[in-house]
């Protein structure tokens, strides 16, 4: 935040090639104005599914729509 709480607009943002691994994410970030600067590097936890679990969750939708059309 800047001063008085006013929000500072973003200038930059990146990731680094390794900035995804083992569901961590980490990027960085600057947010700057005219009077004031902030940079920090950021680490959030990501869930991400294993691509088998996506093709079982395509096919439970597929199956639903086909159905939902028999019932129709």
């Amino acid at each position: 935040m800047g001063e008085l709480g006013n929000p500072l607009p973003i200038s930059a943002i990146a990731i680094e090639r390794d900035g995804f691994r083992n569901g961590w994410l980490a990027i960085s970030v600057s947010m700057a104005s005219e009077e004031t600067g902030w940079a920090g590097v950021y680490l959030a936890r990501v869930l991400v599914p294993e691509p088998g679990t996506l093709a079982l969750f395509a096919g439970d939708l597929l199956m639903l729509g086909v159905a939902r059309r028999r019932r129709a």
